[in-house]
């Protein structure tokens, strides 16, 4: 079946990349030297791979939370878009649709459409990125090993438009975070050998306020193996928003750590800024939930 699906999504929606992770103590490592686009694949390759990226007209929806799902899918259906629903029944769940109008688009407008989707159903903004990547399905997720399997189907072609409603809530959108359209490959105006490598005593002070947190940053004095870094850079991130702690004081705060993912070759900065947007807009949704939630 997998196979299957994977040709499919290549006919109808061209090219896109594939990897195989295999765990390796604590981490999850990539197998294949590099990404490899599904129209240089082996049969080898094809049906060892576990990860794919999105084709350019899929965005995903990624919740965690199974009581989340229902009201979401409510709001899907409020503005009549397409969807399938996939999980491997251990964890969340990722709701794919299926825009055609991105096929034209530039990775740069694909990559804040999705973030828009994110921001709007309230769901992982991580996976607004233009090359985000996901288990692929009807395999056997790289970190349960369970079947990732759909338990709602499409009922048509599935094949949404961007008019409409949803179109007029991308334009407020658009004029609220004018930036989100505008590539981000550099970090303008941050240079990582100007960042304090220690934060400062009154962002320290913040700190020890929430006694997690600051157990997670100093795990490495007793060279304890932190599981899951991506998800405590985006927690400390989250907490650094809710109170009031700078980008540049949160680049320090990681800097500061011996385990978070900004010290590998390929993050570096860059990571740091895109963890600490990604929490703003979590954040932000959230405010803007409760304002909601206290109005009715």
């Amino acid at each position: 079946e997998s196979e299957k699906l994977l040709l499919e999504l290549y006919k109808t929606y061209g090219d896109y990349q594939l990897q195989k992770l295999a765990k390796k103590g604590d981490k999850f490592i990539p197998s294949f030297p590099s990404w490899i686009p599904y129209s240089e694949a082996t049969f080898s390759v094809i049906s060892s791979a576990n990860v794919r990226s999105l084709t350019k007209q899929e965005c995903c929806l990624d919740l965690d939370i199974y009581g989340q799902l229902e009201p979401v899918l409510q709001k899907l259906k409020g503005y009549e878009l397409c969807y399938e629903v996939w999980t491997t029944q251990s964890r969340g769940f990722h709701i794919m649709l299926t825009f055609q109008d991105l096929q034209d688009a530039t990775p740069d407008q694909v990559k804040s459409f999705r973030m828009f989707l994110c921001w709007f159903f309230d769901t992982d903004p991580s996976k607004g990125a233009y090359n985000t990547m996901i288990a692929i399905e009807y395999t056997n997720h790289f970190k349960s090993g369970k079947i990732k399997r759909p338990i709602i189907e499409l009922s048509n072609s599935g094949k949404n438009q961007i008019k409409g409603r949803l179109l007029w809530e991308f334009f407020k959108w658009i004029q609220q975070h004018p930036n989100q359209d505008k590539p981000t490959h550099t970090c303008v105006g941050f240079d990582r050998d100007r960042i304090n490598k220690k934060p400062s005593s009154e962002t320290l002070a913040k700190l020890k306020k929430w006694d997690y947190v600051w157990d997670v940053i100093h795990l490495e004095r007793d060279a304890i193996p932190v599981r899951d870094r991506s998800r405590k850079d985006f927690l400390i991130a989250k907490y650094c928003i809710e109170n009031g702690i700078s980008l540049e004081e949160y680049i320090s705060v990681l800097l500061y750590t011996s385990w978070s993912k900004i010290h590998e070759e390929k993050q570096d900065v860059q990571y740091a800024l895109r963890t600490y947007q990604n929490a703003d807009l979590k954040e932000s949704a959230f405010r803007r939930k409760q304002q909601w939630e206290l109005k009715i």
